[in-house]
């Protein structure tokens, strides 16, 4: 059994016998968990790179500094729903989560990967539909902009029970 504590971009070099290992990490925090088994050789020297940061409860965008809840609500909601689970949402010991802006929505979709089949994040953020909830005004005050993670569309939508998309939370780095 070997321990080690390493900070992100560090790397550690391990002599091992031939054979099958199986590596685990963990975060300083407990949140983040990864297993993994290795086949050594004589042959050859075997680098594993651990994703831990692909599995943390958020992603922090290196483009704004914002930092996002790594999946959405995961059922349909209102506006209002939508945007009281994000005031309400504690992810990895961090509150003050918001309802994006319709711009913040648009800076996370991938444009590269539009016209694919598919709905398009970045940072690894899984979605369970397509629409996500902004907090910017729609047409009136009755609607708010909603994103399409499909397309790259926006469409004002009334905020009441007839209209449903997904809340994704956003926070800013200093929040």
């Amino acid at each position: 059994l070997f321990r080690s504590r390493l900070s992100a971009g560090e790397t550690n070099v391990i002599k091992t016998i031939v054979g099958e290992h199986q590596i685990q990490a963990t975060s300083l925090d407990g949140q983040a968990k990864w297993q993994g088994t290795v086949t050594a050789d004589s042959s050859a020297q075997t680098i594993v790179k651990i994703p831990l940061s692909a599995m943390l409860a958020f992603w922090a965008d290196p483009d704004t500094g914002l930092t996002w809840a790594r999946k959405d609500n995961g059922s349909d909601a209102t506006w209002s729903q939508a945007n009281e689970y994000c005031r309400n949402l504690k992810l990895g010991g961090r509150s003050g989560w918001r309802l994006p802006t319709i711009e913040e929505l648009w800076f996370i979709f991938d444009q590269t990967k539009a016209g694919q089949q598919g709905l398009h994040p970045k940072g690894g953020i899984r979605l369970s539909w397509p629409g996500v909830w902004s907090s910017t005004q729609g047409n009136n005050s009755e609607e708010k902009w909603a994103f399409s993670f499909y397309n790259g569309s926006r469409g004002s939508s009334e905020i009441g029970p007839s209209h449903i998309n997904r809340a994704l939370c956003v926070r800013g780095s200093g929040e």
